[in-house]
């Protein structure tokens, strides 16, 4: 079948794009990326600050893809796409449903036959927020406990009714770790009508509109490294279950208590407990742990050293 690319520029940016030399495929692969910020098993992220147009964006290269994707793509009647593809579709269609997510500028693939070569993804930085995991670390430290406590609960609100709202609308993200909620990194808006998180974006102003406007009492949330997430009618209550046993786990390397965790469920459960789901989470959970001892250890030593309420006692222990 042989190799074949796609590449994919915002009108919006290609005159920017040109401007510094990047028009091709391989340029994009090529050039001073910047500074690095993540690197993971699959993937690289690079943080490139563009002063003369005032704009910052990140770059991510996705690498070591997964043999059995685009077989199982095929499974599924679906042409197989490379990563950056799918993560492309899922923020325009996360924008497209008003949900506060990246602003894609460009996106490239290479193929060969059904397996990938190697992809790349451009977003826009969506300034003035940061990851969640982030804000619960530096304001622990900067803030007097009574504010952090205040701002950390309507944050743990905003980013359980964005997760509930993503699920409602079809749309699975199967990794939604705290790092992957983007929260306002310094003030809260203003307090509005109630309403959810989702919310219709400006497009009036493109440079921002990333950002959002604040539609209620929540703060506004976004979410992000989506190229995993799966959109159907409806998430099944095993996807749901997979989510929050992720997000669960992510957990124990932040600075939440146990009584941070249950409000967070709580919270998505409309301020009631559905017992099914949190068995199968937690069932989920300690699956995970059994079955990864070693890659999840620190998630057990944490545990080990949490004095428990006696509502949760034996919940996420044994």
């Amino acid at each position: 079948m042989g190799s074949h690319e796609k590449l994919s520029i915002s009108d919006e940016y290609q005159g920017l794009f040109e401007s510094i030399g990047l028009s091709e495929y391989d340029q994009f692969l090529s050039f001073d990326r910047g500074e690095m910020v993540s690197e993971v098993r699959d993937r690289i992220v690079y943080r490139c600050d563009l002063d003369h147009a005032n704009l910052k964006f990140y770059l991510k290269i996705y690498r070591n893809r997964g043999g059995n994707r685009p077989l199982g793509q095929l499974l599924g009647l679906k042409n197989p796409v490379t990563l950056a593809e799918m993560e492309a579709n899922h923020l325009e269609w996360l924008r497209n449903q008003g949900f506060l997510a990246p602003k894609l500028m460009c996106w490239g693939g290479r193929m060969n036959g059904i397996s990938e070569l190697n992809s790349f993804l451009i977003t826009e930085s969506m300034e003035g927020y940061e990851p969640l995991d982030e804000w619960l670390d530096g304001n622990k430290r900067e803030m007097g406990s009574k504010e952090y406590s205040s701002r950390k609960h309507r944050l743990i609100n905003a980013c359980s009714t964005l997760l509930r709202d993503l699920h409602d609308s079809g749309f699975n993200h199967p990794y939604p770790y705290l790092r992957h909620f983007m929260v306002p990194a310094k003030t809260l808006p203003a307090i509005g009508s109630p309403a959810s998180t989702k919310e219709k974006q400006d497009e009036s102003s493109p440079s921002h509109s990333t950002m959002g406007t604040p539609s209620g009492s929540l703060p506004p949330v976004g979410i992000i490294d989506v190229d995993g997430a799966k959109i159907s009618r409806m998430v099944s209550p095993r996807g749901r279950s997979r989510g929050l046993a992720e997000l669960l786990l992510s957990s124990y390397r932040s600075p939440l208590s146990q009584t941070d965790r249950l409000r967070f469920y709580s919270s998505y459960c409309r301020g009631s407990i559905d017992r099914s789901l949190a068995v199968r989470t937690l069932s989920r959970f300690k699956q995970k742990l059994r079955r990864h001892p070693n890659r999840y250890s620190w998630v057990q030593d944490t545990l080990d050293q949490i004095s428990f309420p006696d509502r949760s006692k034996g919940s996420t222990q044994g």
